[in-house]
């Protein structure tokens, strides 16, 4: 009775890691030019990641040429912050030029606790829409890609 219940939980387990991976490869482009980007993976888990995901979450800005290239937010746990060794989860938050209005690109990663993987993409998600509403540009998805 045990390993019947034991294989259910994997299998019901294994569902949700594929269906939370299916995010992977998402892109969102907004009418004011702005990408947003989701790059995730179901890896081993390690003192590194901790939660058994790889992921990279990016809001890319338009550069001179309307192509958004610019990155000025994300999140993602490629490598240790700065300020920590382990686990490699961090942010960078939105660095502006002079005035504090335009963004320029991201400040140096700051260390994170992520509760979850679908809390951290949420928050991420957040993030981006208030940045777009701060700056009064339209949150209209415009094409999204996956």
């Amino acid at each position: 009775m045990i390993k019947k219940f034991k294989q259910i939980q994997d299998e019901s387990n294994k569902k949700y890691i594929e269906s939370i991976v299916g995010f992977d490869g998402t892109e969102l482009l907004f009418a004011s030019g702005y990408k947003l980007t989701i790059k995730l993976s179901s890896i081993k888990i390690t003192r590194d990641h901790p939660h058994g995901y790889s992921y990279a979450f990016n809001l890319f800005a338009p550069d001179v040429n309307g192509n958004p290239t610019l990155r000025v937010l994300a999140t993602d746990n490629a490598h240790a912050p700065i300020d920590i060794k382990h686990p490699h989860d961090h942010w960078h938050d939105t660095k502006y030029g002079p005035g504090g209005f335009v963004p320029i690109g991201v400040e140096n990663a700051r260390s994170i606790e992520m509760k979850s993987i679908e809390h951290h993409i949420g928050k991420f998600i957040q993030e981006s829409e208030l940045l777009l509403k701060k700056l009064g540009l339209s949150m209209e998805i415009i094409d999204m890609n996956n």
